[in-house]
């Protein structure tokens, strides 16, 4: 009787060792979560201190190199395929998502709102990470800094950050829109809080 448990407990551990043990090449690439973007939930300004850091602001202006953009976007959970599932689990979704399930963006605007005045300036922004690198300059169409931007938000972490590239001719109080237009026909849009960015 001993005997038969020890062997049960011996096939029971192997079996979980090797559920466990499955990188995701045993899932066919896809042994992580995939998410689909919603929504854009809000556009933070945030002052980039001497470490890189971002902190809020304490003033109602700031100098246009200091000043970074932080989108944060809205996501539900499409597919959950992690090597760390217990055994018999089952996702709600298949494991890993069609192609058209990954959000796919078809062009990017974003305007400087002064009074009733509003003027795209998408031009003037660049995609950052998180240490400032510039990753590419913000252009509506183009192929390059869509991708990125999709691939940012939907496998890393949810956020975007936009920092200016050029330096405004003068101070002047103005919010700024960020729109995000997809491939599915869904416009995500989102306005900031006015901010007076200085040269």
């Amino acid at each position: 009787m001993v005997k038969a448990k020890l062997q049960l407990i011996i096939i029971l551990g192997s079996i979980f060792y090797l559920d466990l043990s499955c990188d995701d090449e045993d899932h066919g690439g896809c042994g992580q979560q995939f998410f689909d973007v919603v929504g854009l939930q809000q556009v933070q300004i945030l002052k980039i201190d001497s470490n890189n850091f971002g902190r809020q602001l304490t003033r109602d202006s700031i100098p246009y190199d200091s000043v970074r953009f932080v989108l944060e976007f809205e996501e539900t959970l499409l597919s959950s395929n992690t090597p760390f599932q217990m055994i018999g689990s089952a996702n709600a979704t298949p494991p890993c998502p069609t192609p058209n399930s990954i959000w796919e963006l078809d062009s990017v605007k974003i305007f400087s709102i002064v009074g009733s005045l509003e003027t795209e300036i998408t031009s003037s922004f660049s995609l950052h990470d998180t240490y400032r690198h510039t990753l590419t300059k913000a252009r509506k169409f183009d192929p390059q800094f869509l991708r990125q931007c999709s691939f940012i938000v939907t496998w890393e972490h949810g956020e975007l950050y936009f920092e200016l590239n050029k330096q405004p001719l003068e101070a002047k109080s103005a919010q700024y829109k960020f729109q995000f237009f997809d491939k599915k026909g869904r416009v995500f849009t989102k306005t900031s809080d006015p901010v007076v960015i200085t040269p």
